[in-house]
């Protein structure tokens, strides 16, 4: 063989090889921008759902600030939701359009590109529904037994309630709690709750109670013997009853259902058109004892009509609380609930909400996001209202309900959410 063949099949050999590399080269970069480009996709994908999620909340809040303005006796010019002509009492209720109204809140497709469309889903609930945690004039005996109902040992919740008040006053004096106590007996809270601290346990950090309302649930993981079992529950109460269901779960032994479902740090007063049964209850206990479970009940079933679940459209809801409205709807048709007791209760109990939670879920191309608002509803009057145009009878008349949001969190089970509402 020749020198020049040689040189010829050592110049093919390599050119081969340039070959090889540069086509194992090409080949990655092409994964490279197949993959970015997947990215890019996933993100435009998550950025339309999340907008998808922000269009349901707009929704949302569009309803509740017609409601309100329906409810002041306005006459609103343009709304999305026809209202009748004599509904102008101020209430809130599971049969309003904001509660109930599957056209506009539930798999609303609201984006469409090609064959892929964007869908939202919207859960609005009464925050007012809850036990007002922050309302001095609640006891430690309405909260313990709530505690109970979550799930909470006798002794324990007479010990958590106490904490719960203490944490909540402006007095530096602990609460009776009936002989359960955290510590040795003390004349002030700081020694009352501190006094297990002494010796070895030096370097614990001493517990120092906030006297002055909670701001938010999470706050309660700073009480003396609160867990995060107690706060969040270890069961979703509504997976056996649904959305609103007046019947109660059937708990089983160490079981908890989160204490945080049925207590609010927002409202002061209980909208009885809404309240959960485990929340009327509790403040229904002191006076009634063994019967409050039973008036509760028959007040949640009575109100939810027949399908016995609350935010529909069969719910009785009370408009007026000396039943002006004479639509014969009133608390007087629940056997029980006489007088007597119902002036007992009264002063922790409405017929209008200000403060409502908004879940907003979107689903697109196998993408679920979703967020939980806790949305603030006020009313202002026109003497509030900055007037612009040059006709002030034109004022916007919306703009008479302001609205704000108190929180905004994710929410990272959208999926099983939207699969519930679906």
């Amino acid at each position: 063989m020749s020198k020049h063949e040689n040189e010829t099949g050592i110049v093919l050999i390599i050119t081969l090889w340039v070959i090889v590399v540069l086509a194992t080269v090409s080949l990655s970069y092409v994964k490279q921008v197949s993959l970015e480009i997947k990215m890019v996709g996933f993100q435009r994908d998550v950025a339309i759902a999340d907008a998808l999620a922000d269009a349901g909340l707009r929704q949302a809040l569009i309803l509740l600030r017609e409601d309100r303005i329906k409810d002041s006796g306005e006459n609103v010019r343009e709304t999305i939701v026809p209202f009748e002509d004599d509904d102008v009492y101020l209430y809130d209720g599971g049969n309003e359009a904001w509660a109930e109204n599957p056209r506009l809140l539930e798999g609303v497709p609201f984006y469409e590109s090609g064959d892929q469309i964007g869908y939202y889903y919207v859960d609005i609930e009464d925050e007012s529904a809850k036990f007002p945690i922050n309302n001095p004039a609640t006891t430690l005996e309405m909260i313990a037994h709530l505690l109970e109902l979550t799930g909470v040992a006798e002794n324990d919740a007479k010990m958590l309630a106490g904490a719960i008040i203490d944490w909540r006053d402006a007095d530096d004096v602990p609460a009776d709690t009936g002989g359960n106590t955290f510590g040795r007996d003390a004349a002030d809270e700081n020694t009352f709750y501190n006094s297990g601290y002494g010796g070895r346990g030096r370097h614990i950090p001493q517990i120092v109670i906030k006297n002055f309302p909670f701001d938010s649930i999470d706050e309660l993981l700073l009480l003396p013997g609160m867990t995060p079992q107690i706060v969040y529950g270890t069961v979703d109460p509504d997976d056996e009853t649904g959305r609103g269901r007046s019947r109660r779960r059937h708990r089983r032994s160490g079981e908890y259902l989160g204490l945080k479902n049925y207590v609010s740090v927002y409202n002061m007063s209980v909208n009885i058109n809404t309240v959960k049964a485990e929340v009327l209850e509790s403040l229904l206990f002191p006076t009634l004892a063994d019967q409050a479970e039973k008036l509760a009940t028959d007040w949640t079933e009575y109100r939810d009509g027949h399908d016995h679940e609350t935010y529909t459209e069969d719910d009785q809801v009370m408009k007026t609380m000396d039943n002006s409205d004479m639509d014969d709807i009133h608390f007087t048709n629940v056997e029980g609930f006489t007088p007597e007791v119902w002036t007992q209760v009264s002063r922790y109990l409405v017929i209008a909400s200000n403060t409502f939670v908004v879940t907003c879920l979107a689903e697109y191309e196998g993408i679920e996001k979703g967020y939980r608002v806790v949305v603030q509803r006020d009313f202002l009057n026109w003497q509030e209202i900055p007037l612009f145009g040059e006709e002030t009878n034109k004022l916007e008349d919306l703009e008479q309900v302001k609205l704000q949001v108190r929180l905004f969190e994710p929410v990272f089970d959208a999926k099983k959410r939207i699969e519930r509402m679906g």
